[in-house]
């Protein structure tokens, strides 16, 4: 019966999973970029064409964006497309708590991030506060999952995402 249940639990967890990235990704390009949005687009576009000079407080964002713009044509949807993937990441994040939030209580937890709109529209900004939020949480629980190379990856990511990782360190602790 608990093998039922866990087949049940990832299902569930699967489609908060999708349901977040369905919410994050529909019609993300439709509004231009902000100015403080434009300047981290830039910075990734220039990366593509290879006439970048100095990166700013968002390295991970500018590396990743100007590779997915080298591959493909750049547009806003392309633009805030990292931070909207990363950030429909909780749910998944949510799923290493679960033993000490309860199984039931982890899966309304997983439904209710994934339905946020506070994290949907974070997560729909180009900003490194939504990222280093998620792949913070995604850090503390892949350590308490016992993954210490997934860990690893999460946590440079989150210091990857810019200056307000530390403000996240610092409320966390």
């Amino acid at each position: 019966m608990k093998r039922n249940w866990l087949n049940v639990e990832v299902g569930l967890y699967g489609l908060a999973l999708l349901i977040a990235i369905l919410i994050r990704v529909l019609r993300l390009g439709a509004l231009p970029l902000s100015d403080h949005e434009a300047v981290w687009g830039l910075q990734a576009l220039e990366l593509a064409k290879g006439s970048l000079q100095t990166v700013g407080n968002y390295p991970g964002y500018v590396l990743w964006t100007g590779l997915l713009f080298y591959l493909f044509e750049a547009s806003n949807w392309l633009a805030r497309l990292l931070p909207a993937f990363i950030g429909a990441l909780a749910p998944l994040a949510v799923y290493f708590y679960r033993r000490y939030l309860g199984q039931v209580e982890a899966i309304l937890l997983a439904f209710a991030l994934a339905l946020s709109p506070a994290l949907t529209a974070n997560s729909r900004v180009i900003d490194g506060s939504g990222m280093a939020l998620i792949c913070l949480l995604l850090t503390g629980g892949f350590w308490l999952g016992g993954y210490p190379v997934a860990m690893g990856i999460a946590a440079g990511w989150a210091l990857l995402s810019g200056p307000r990782v530390w403000l996240g360190l610092l409320i966390g602790t």
